[in-house]
This record gives C-alpha cells, sequence and structure tokens, in this order.
C-alpha cells in the first residue's frame, strides 16, 4: 500500500494462499485501528466461510488483549447497573 495507512488480512492453507483482503485507511488513522478492522474483518470472513482462524502476529494479539480487557470492563459496568 506504498506509504499509506491500510488493513489487511490473508487466509492460507498449507503454504497455498486461499483468500486476501485489502483496505486503504486514511493517513490519520492509527495502527491499532488498522489492526482492529483486519481483526474484525477475518473475523466476518472466518463466520461467514464457517472457518477457524489462527491469528499469527504479535500487534494482533495485543490487540484482540485490548478488546478483551474493554469488553470486560463494559460487562462490569453493565452488571453494576443491575446490582
Amino acid at each position: 500500500m506504498d506509504y499509506k495507512t491500510g488493513s489487511a488480512f490473508l487466509i492460507k492453507k498449507e503454504d497455498t494462499m486461499k483468500y486476501e483482503w485489502m483496505s486503504k485507511l486514511r493517513p490519520l488513522n492509527t495502527v491499532f485501528q488498522a489492526e482492529l478492522l483486519a481483526i474484525g474483518e477475518a473475523y466476518l470472513w472466518a463466520t461467514k466461510s464457517n472457518q477457524h482462524v489462527k491469528i499469527r502476529s504479535a500487534e494482533s494479539r495485543a490487540s484482540i488483549q485490548s478488546l478483551q480487557l474493554t469488553q470486560r470492563a463494559l460487562l462490569r459496568k453493565e452488571q453494576k447497573k443491575f446490582y
């Protein structure tokens, strides 16, 4: 994507590329935002195609952990409304 902010993921099986997705983002988007977009798109692809996806990037794992922490915090906040 030549010096532009972008997001992408690919699906490989036995060293053969099966699917590739790419999107150009605005220059002010962060790497974190690009990672989250790619994770979201990979999730959508996996659910639509009924496939299991493994993430192979340390940066993606950090983004997922951040999402999990945010999700837990939001759940706790919602639970406090009922108790």
